[in-house]
């Protein structure tokens, strides 16, 4: 980040994972690309998968909300409770759940930028054209994939569409089919 007049305040590569807090919860870090990244807790009991879902944890104190996230199969983060599965970025690498041994309960989750992830594809090719967006739930059945995109269409009397806060596609996903689980790009918008 040379010449920007930003401080470097960042102990820790990327890819590494901590057992505990030495970045600073919420600290955020920015690439030559757009990219940024933010360093978190996994609050949840589950671990989060690289390039995989990572959620808001509503749980917490407003305060807290940026700090630590959960993984989607974590229990009310279904789409009754749907505040609850905002997405907030999505993991670098694999991070333990919280009190996890091995790899440690805090790392670096991507929030803004391109990516690539793992998708559930919807049977309605329409729902997965650039701009429509990407969900996370609990519906994903390995932890691993992203939930169904879906259009961000509010309805026929509105007439128009919504930049919604999350992941969204770039490019359309060539083949449908609920079933089954495709590669996807997406850009970013969790900041």
């Amino acid at each position: 980040m040379a010449g920007t007049g930003k401080k470097v305040l960042w102990q820790t590569a990327l890819t590494q994972l901590e057992g505990s807090d030495v970045e600073g919860l919420g600290q955020l870090r920015e690439d030559e690309l757009g990219g940024a990244y933010r360093w978190i807790k996994n609050s949840g009991s589950t671990a989060l998968v690289a390039a995989g879902c990572c959620l808001m944890d509503f749980t917490t104190t407003a305060a807290d909300i940026f700090k630590r996230v959960r993984s989607p199969n974590v229990a009310a983060t279904g789409p009754s409770t749907c505040m609850i599965t905002m997405p907030a970025g999505v993991p670098v690498t694999a991070i333990a759940e919280s009190g996890g041994t091995g790899t440690g309960d805090h790392g670096w989750i991507k929030v803004a930028g391109i990516t690539k992830v793992s998708m559930r594809q919807s049977a309605i090719a329409a729902q997965q054209n650039p701009g429509c967006c990407a969900i996370a739930t609990n519906i994903c059945v390995t932890n691993v994939e992203w939930g169904k995109p879906f259009t961000s269409v509010i309805g026929s009397v509105a007439g128009g569409q919504v930049a919604l806060r999350g992941v969204q596609l770039v490019s359309a996903l060539a083949t449908t089919g609920v079933a089954t689980v495709a590669s996807a790009i997406v850009q970013i918008r969790c900041l």
